[in-house]
């Protein structure tokens, strides 16, 4: 079960989720995307899931064309994504469809435990009003519950920036395998959002604390160190940025997936990119790794 981690103030909003499978308790895929951006009417979302991952009569899927009843959450994520935003294609009403839509979906696999059915899907983004409104949200069936027990019942619960306020307002929001997270990670978190801290450094401490968290036996090797951010600034003129972070060397470098539905009629779905690193254009790759800490030998 993946470990999301969200972040939101006045100036950007951030999602990072690692990027690792696991089946009977065993990870078999460090390099599984979870993410997508989202970008509707009136407001853009960073999105990533934890929880169920897949489920079929040949799980674990190696690609292609999943076969007849198979259901694949990342690929499902997109299609629930695109097919909430109508009629309006605003946020909020769009975010309690995309609710609805998932407990109908998942209340109808067939042959899983209740547990195996456990999903959250992490909102972290902006509204568009007179002025960019941060807000953030978790779609569960199990993180609501007491001692996180998988209903059939999908709940939206969250934050959403107040107006008026006093200094910055700010929100952390955890979601999945939190048990290695200690609450001192996540107030030292709160505590940068509040103060204004670069993005990018905001960024690496949330890499940092699933790394960290994958390391704590309390995890039970259900989180891995490849991870994925995306970056949103308040501005909507502002680009997004994603970034894929590797805590091995590699040579590619993996995106997440994209959903733009404003209107009707519009709907562009990009899905998973992948591409070489190289240093000219039809010159050999150059790998990639983790970075390296200061006082760390190279």
């Amino acid at each position: 079960m993946t470990l999301l981690v969200g972040l939101a103030n006045r100036t950007h909003a951030i999602l990072v989720s690692d990027r690792r499978l696991t089946r009977n308790g065993a990870p078999y895929d460090d390099e599984s995307n979870k993410a997508a951006l989202f970008h509707c009417g009136d407001g853009r979302f960073a999105v990533a899931f934890t929880g169920l991952a897949e489920w079929g009569p040949r799980a674990p899927w190696k690609g292609g064309t999943p076969p007849p009843g198979h259901f694949v959450t990342r690929w499902w994520l997109l299609d629930a994504l695109a097919e909430s935003a109508p009629p309006d294609y605003l946020s909020l009403p769009s975010i309690e469809r995309f609710r609805a839509r998932a407990t109908r979906d998942v209340a109808a696999l067939r042959g899983l435990r209740s547990a195996e059915k456990a999903l959250s899907v992490m909102f972290a983004g902006f509204v568009y009003e007179a002025t960019p409104r941060a807000c953030g949200c978790v779609v569960s069936n199990f993180e609501w519950n007491p001692g996180g027990v998988t209903g059939d019942t999908f709940a939206v619960t969250g934050w959403r920036e107040k107006r008026p306020s006093a200094g910055n307002p700010a929100g952390v929001f955890l979601g999945g395998m939190t048990a290695g997270v200690s609450d001192e990670r996540r107030r030292a978190l709160l505590a940068l959002l509040e103060e204004g801290a670069p993005a990018a450094t905001l960024t690496g401490k949330a890499v940092q604390l699933i790394r960290e968290a994958a390391e704590s036996p309390a995890s039970r090797n259900l989180i891995g160190k490849q991870c994925t951010s995306i970056l949103l600034p308040a501005d909507p003129v502002e680009q997004p940025s994603m970034q894929y972070h590797s805590a091995d060397v590699t040579m590619a470098i993996r995106g997440v997936s994209f959903v733009v539905t404003r209107q009707p009629g519009e709907l562009v779905v990009y899905t998973e990119p992948e591409v070489t690193v190289g240093d000219t254009p039809g010159g050999p790759p150059i790998p990639i790794g983790p970075r390296v800490g200061r006082n760390k030998p190279c």
